[in-house]
């Protein structure tokens, strides 16, 4: 029994340090007790999360969170929110009904190692305009893109047409356009492609005059790349089916079959077009006796020449027996 007790101890001591060795291989013992294990990491209980900024009726508002699971609310003043976001110190504030914008190129289909031009149009709502020098920027995340990016360019602002301060002068009030040119790479695969980025704008009130602030919003569109849709260059003619300034090196043309002269072209009927003073040209059967010009066929005149001929010889006959009945009777 002495024996037995005076191992307790031994035993109680190489157990804890079995259970040390196993703590410490898992990484330790996080608070509360929790045991960590490898890549794990748990959260502070007194994280405060860093203040929100959102668009509404009144203004952009600043969501503040407390350690006592509290959150305060503060209109911020639109030059605060554009001086923050010009050093890049708050997030950026989603344009909530204030615009949105889409995307698509021009040609709407290029060809690998083609160039085009990317047009964003940004479709301003509800009091939203964009004056004339105010941030407008552009970003394109482009590492899915097979494309190399030129520098973007804002279409200049026109006189404003609606309703409010800044009618009559320069102002985007309707939409706000941005061009940028494109390359695709030359080892492009053809398929299509959505172009992710956003646009981030600065924006004013129509009726106010007032800043409302700086906002973003994602762009929506997709890249095509494939076979290149590039116009192929028409030869001018003379008029009389020959091609080049001085009538040479002419094409052989057809004329279309019942009409005279070339066949009509796209979106131009047979009996020409009434725009440019054409006449209406007849396509069917002619007339019994006429030649496409309206004159006798070699057909009909000899019979023509014997009915006139006949018809002279009853009148002299007519006269005759007339003469003939005036003499019997005397």
């Amino acid at each position: 029994m002495t024996r037995q007790r005076s191992l307790l101890p031994s035993a109680l001591l190489t157990a804890l340090l079995c259970v040390g060795t196993v703590v410490a291989q898992n990484g330790g013992v996080g608070e509360g007790g929790e045991v960590k294990g490898e890549g794990t990491t748990k959260k502070p209980a007194n994280k405060i999360p860093k203040p929100e900024y959102v668009y509404r009726s009144k203004g952009i508002v600043e969501i503040t969170f407390h350690a006592d699971e509290t959150q305060t609310e503060r209109i911020v003043p639109p030059a605060e929110i554009r001086a923050l976001r010009a050093k890049n110190l708050i997030p950026k504030i989603h344009a909530s009904k204030l615009f949105e914008a889409s995307v698509s190129t021009r040609p709407r289909q290029l060809a690998p190692g083609e160039s085009g031009t990317l047009h964003v149009l940004v479709m301003l709502a509800n009091d939203a305009v964009v004056l004339p020098g105010s941030k407008v920027s552009l970003e394109v995340f482009k590492d899915t893109l097979p494309i190399s990016l030129g520098e973007s360019s804002v279409v200049p602002a026109s006189k404003g047409t609606l309703p409010g301060h800044f009618r009559g002068t320069l102002v985007h009030d309707n939409i706000v356009e941005i061009r940028t040119p494109i390359t695709i790479n030359a080892d492009a695969v053809a398929k299509s492609y959505p172009i992710p980025g956003h646009v981030e704008i600065e924006s004013h009130s129509g009726k106010t005059g007032q800043l409302v602030g700086v906002f973003y919003c994602g762009i929506n569109g997709w890249l095509k790349v494939g076979r290149s849709l590039a116009a192929p260059e028409i030869p001018r003619t003379n008029g009389k089916g020959e091609s080049g300034p001085n009538g040479k090196g002419a094409e052989n043309r057809t004329p279309d079959v019942g009409t005279k002269g070339v066949a009509p072209g796209p979106g131009r009927s047979r009996k020409g077009d009434p725009d440019n003073g054409a006449t209406t040209q007849q396509t069917g059967p002619n007339p019994p006796g006429r030649d496409e010009d309206g004159a006798a066929s070699e057909e009909t005149a000899p019979f023509m020449s014997t009915t006139v001929l006949l018809g002279a010889c009853i009148v002299v006959a007519l006269g005759l027996i007339l003469t003939l009945l005036g003499r019997s009777k005397r």
